[in-house]
């Protein structure tokens, strides 16, 4: 990957046991001619690609004037600190915001990493994408910064099917007695993790699930047989998952 000459990264991560701070200099080093890291409020640092670690710089090692073509900021990163930081920068830059499970689109102080960065799942190509954005070659936003086409109510869907097979209810799925009978009873486990709330959430980290499901259906409120779902994740309550099945299949085929 080619290197555009002025092309200077900065990364802010205030929590200085946050092992995402080197993840992002290795990455963005692959591209961009420097990188530095602000690990803690008044630790910068730059990768030792040796020793494959943040080293840690000297008063006199900090670029001054700084000018840089891009920040990622962390976007639970107290804000005042993130600006006293970004108040050292001269001219005009990029900024991205990133969290764990991902920052919503439009909810952000910058243009959004929508794509994990706990666990980590961003890639050389992204890196190269992110660069010829910022550099010009690029005008459409890097892919990790874009959401790929998603249906809350498509993955609602999923869960429910789920639920009620792991329950052994195959009943409520419309399958019949006869067939019903040939499916293996569900491992205890299955039905234990169907029950924990957490994992009806999971697929939703950083989103709003009433709000998305809202605007998926065009409508001000939730279809009733929704939110007594969405009320009740992992309450034990078939005939409560298989009536918002039900409402969510003829909304989507609607």
């Amino acid at each position: 990957m080619n290197k555009m000459e002025n092309a200077i990264a900065l990364v802010v991560l205030l929590d200085p046991e946050d092992d995402r701070a080197i993840s992002w200099a290795r990455l963005l080093t692959n591209v961009f001619s420097d990188v530095f890291v602000v690990h803690g409020v008044n630790s910068w640092g730059r990768l030792d690609v040796v020793r494959d670690e943040i080293k840690t710089l000297l008063n006199s090692e900090r670029p001054s004037p700084l000018e840089v073509s891009a920040v990622f900021t962390h976007r639970n990163d107290d804000k005042k600190d993130v600006a006293r930081i970004l108040d050292t920068i001269q001219g005009e830059y990029y900024r991205f915001v990133f969290s764990g499970p991902g920052v919503p689109e439009g909810d952000s102080a910058g243009i959004p990493i929508v794509r994990n960065t706990d666990p980590w799942s961003l890639s050389d190509q992204d890196a190269k994408e992110i660069h010829e954005f910022v550099i010009g070659i690029r005008q459409d936003l890097p892919s990790c910064c874009k959401r790929e086409s998603f249906s809350f109510l498509v993955a609602l869907a999923i869960l429910c099917q789920g639920y009620l097979a792991a329950r052994g209810r195959f009943d409520l799925l419309g399958v019949n007695a006869e067939k019903a009978a040939e499916y293996r009873t569900p491992p205890a486990e299955a039905v234990a993790r169907v029950l924990d709330r957490k994992w009806w959430l999971a697929p939703f980290q950083g989103f709003d699930l009433t709000s998305e499901i809202r605007k998926e259906c065009n409508e001000q409120s939730l279809p009733s047989e929704i939110a007594r779902l969405v009320d009740n994740f992992g309450n034990g309550d078939d005939q409560c998952v298989s009536a918002a099945l039900r409402k969510i299949d003829v909304i989507l085929n609607q």
